[in-house]
């Protein structure tokens, strides 16, 4: 329940923004909105994580990659990819573990030697844990966005699968997506647009993705060129009061065509 754009603009620029819903499940769903929820984690000095779903899975395994990426003797010089690489590693870790957890220690074995094994084990238990394998889902979904000699998209998805969103020019996750996409559809959002256009654009897809009830109201917004931009609370609060006014002029023009074609239509 969020919605998190990622998008490039200039064709060398990340631009992002995110809500900052929290949905609590069980019996009866919870959602409140927090200033302090960050959904937006910055990975290294040019690139971030976005994430939707499940808040502590998600958070646990974009804590075991920035470590990841901490230690790593070339952390400097990551590319994009290299990044985005070792979040899918820390998801399918994530993901191991779960199943060991929660199913393996039944079976005294691990997925590693179940993978190992399955020709020397019971056809119905191979055939049993295959099915739970298929269809046991961490509930994350992670884009990374950043910039190396380009900018660039990657969606990270269970359980633990990477796909570039590069040749789009964006990418979006949550369950406002389809409100949002439908936005960027409309204003023609393509990789070369202006990092001004850019800004509004994402403005009026997450004001789209409001429509979804698990999408808030409140927003983070982060430029990504040739320094790291996670724009403050208050001139983020400033910038969607200015875009509100532009909402408002705009219905006020459309009202005002609207009465013109009306009056056309019934001219003498």
């Amino acid at each position: 329940m969020t919605i998190c754009i990622a998008a490039i603009a200039e064709n060398k620029k990340i631009l992002a923004i995110t809500d900052k819903m929290i949905t609590m499940g069980g019996g009866v769903a919870t959602r409140y909105e927090i200033s302090e929820n960050n959904k937006a984690i910055q990975l290294t000095n040019k690139s971030i994580g976005l994430f939707s779903g499940n808040v502590l899975s998600a958070n646990e395994i974009l804590s075991v990659a920035r470590e990841k990426i901490k230690s790593n003797s070339n952390s400097s010089t990551l590319s994009v990819l290299d990044v985005a690489e070792l979040i899918k590693s820390s998801y399918f870790e994530y993901w191991a573990t779960m199943l060991n957890n929660q199913v393996f220690c039944r079976y005294a074995l691990t997925l590693e030697t179940f993978m190992q094994n399955q020709k020397n084990l019971n056809d119905d238990l191979v055939k049993e844990i295959n099915n739970i394998l298929a269809n046991t889902n961490v509930g994350v979904d992670i884009l990374v966005a950043g910039v190396d000699s380009a900018p660039h998209l990657y969606l990270i998805q269970n359980p633990g699968t990477l796909n570039s969103f590069d040749s789009i020019g964006y990418a979006l996750i949550g369950s406002g997506s389809q409100h949002a996409q439908l936005s960027l559809i409309e204003n023609e959002y393509n990789a070369c647009i202006s990092e001004k256009n850019g800004i509004y654009a994402l403005l009026e897809a997450k004001k789209r993705a409001e429509y979804d009830p698990g999408v808030g109201q409140l927003c983070d917004l982060v430029i990504i060129g040739n320094t790291f931009n996670k724009v403050t609370p208050e001139k983020t609060s400033k910038i969607v009061h200015e875009f509100s006014e532009s909402s408002v002029e705009l219905k006020r023009i459309k009202e005002e065509k609207a009465t013109n074609i009306f009056n056309l239509v019934y001219a003498s």
